[in-house]
Order: C-alpha cells, then sequence, then structure tokens
C-alpha cells in the first residue's frame, strides 16, 4: 500500500472508512524539525501504568492527553483523561472521551490559557508469536490521526497539534513512537525526542532500555539529560 492511498482517504472526510493493515514502520518516517515532547512526570506515571496493565493483560490501554505548545514543535504535555473503551483487545474513544475532550479544552481556555495540543494515546501488547506487529501503528490508527488533525483545525477549538502516540511490548523491550500529520504538506512526522519533567522540574530523557516495568512505584528510570 502507498501512504497515498491513506491520505486520500484522509482528504475524503469520512471518518467511518476502514483502512486494514500495518504497512508502515513509522520509526522510518522523516522527523518533524526541532520536535520534542515533554511530560509531566504523574502524565508519564500514567502511561507506564497503562503498559504493565498491557504486558500482563496481553490487551491495549489509552486516552486522551492534553498540553500546550512551549516552543516551535514543543510540547508539554499536563493533563489526561478517563480511559478508552476497551473492545477485547483493542480500544478506542468513545462519545464519552470526545465529550471530555471537548469540555477539557473549553474549561481551560475560558481561564485564558490554552490546550493547543492533545495525544491519542494507546498501548500495543506483545503477541508477535500470532504475527501481530506490536511496535507498528496501524494504517487505521495513521488515517484517524489523519482526520482528527483536519477536524480539529475545523472546529476552532484552538487545537493545533492532534498527534498519535503508541507505546508498546515488544520483544524488543517498550518502545514509545509520536506521529503528527501535517495537513497543509500532507505528510507524516516522527516526533523523535520524549522527556519527562521530574518533581524538581527536571527535565529528562525517557529511557525505557534502563526502566524496571515490574515495579512502577520505584520508577527506576536511568535518564540522561537534553
Amino acid at each position: 500500500m502507498e501512504m497515498q492511498y491513506i491520505i486520500n482517504r484522509i482528504n475524503e472526510g469520512n471518518s467511518t472508512v476502514v483502512v486494514d493493515g500495518a504497512h508502515f514502520n513509522q520509526f522510518n518516517f522523516q522527523e518533524l524539525p526541532n520536535s520534542s515532547i515533554i511530560f509531566q512526570e504523574n502524565c508519564l506515571k500514567k502511561l507506564v501504568t497503562y503498559i504493565k496493565n498491557t504486558r500482563n493483560y496481553k490487551k491495549e490501554y489509552g486516552c486522551f492527553l492534553y498540553g500546550k505548545v512551549i516552543a516551535n514543535n514543543t510540547i508539554y504535555i499536563e493533563d489526561f483523561g478517563i480511559d478508552f473503551a476497551s473492545e477485547k483487545i483493542n480500544v478506542q474513544p468513545t462519545k464519552e472521551n470526545v465529550e471530555e475532550l471537548k469540555q477539557k479544552v473549553n474549561l481551560y481556555n475560558t481561564k485564558g490559557r490554552q490546550y493547543d495540543c492533545v495525544v491519542h494515546f494507546h498501548t500495543h501488547p506483545n503477541l508477535e508469536s500470532s504475527g501481530y506487529l506490536p511496535k507498528q501503528i496501524s494504517d487505521q490508527d495513521l488515517f484517524a490521526y489523519g482526520i482528527l488533525q483536519n477536524n480539529f483545525q475545523l472546529s476552532n477549538m484552538g487545537i493545533t497539534y492532534y498527534i498519535g502516540c503508541l507505546m508498546s511490548d515488544s520483544s524488543n523491550g517498550i518502545q514509545m513512537s509520536c506521529v503528527y500529520y501535517d495537513n497543509t504538506g500532507e505528510n507524516f512526522y516522527l516526533i523523535q525526542d520524549l522527556f519527562y519533567e521530574d518533581s524538581k522540574k527536571q527535565i529528562k530523557k525517557i529511557d525505557f532500555n534502563n526502566f524496571d516495568i515490574v515495579e512502577t512505584r520505584r520508577w527506576n528510570f536511568k535518564p540522561f539529560y537534553k
């Protein structure tokens, strides 16, 4: 499959379209220039809980995350929403998730500040023995990210970035990737540099190779500074 096929479906604007398969490795996407995402520590802890549950129960978990653009292509994530609904292995946002999203953005904006970034986060379990490719974002996910980026641009909600984020449990360990669809240039980009802000307001690189997933309360990162 060519990427243009997904982009053509995005441009059609029909959100009910189903695009099967996982034909693209997001780690091979061009990197969004000068881009990075910084997760507030409690948000990252939430995501770690999800991947721990994914490993234990072999199913997906997810939620919306909310943040602010603090520099060109640099996003600070500071809040998260309720869990997505589980459908056997997969998860999907429900009307309740979308309504909460609207309420969070609108309430935040009335306080004189603004969420201008929403992240669609979900996990993939390690089911490689059945032919499942946990680290790859599915074609349907890419399609959904593009549709939502377009919709947010047209909704006047002030959302500039709609980002798709996948955390996967694979034979190579825990991997995390964030993808952005530029609906002006009609291209998908990878946001490679992922950080978190600890309780002392220090910004540290997320290094999952040195993370103990078995006991999340120890918060056993061995980070390095940007």
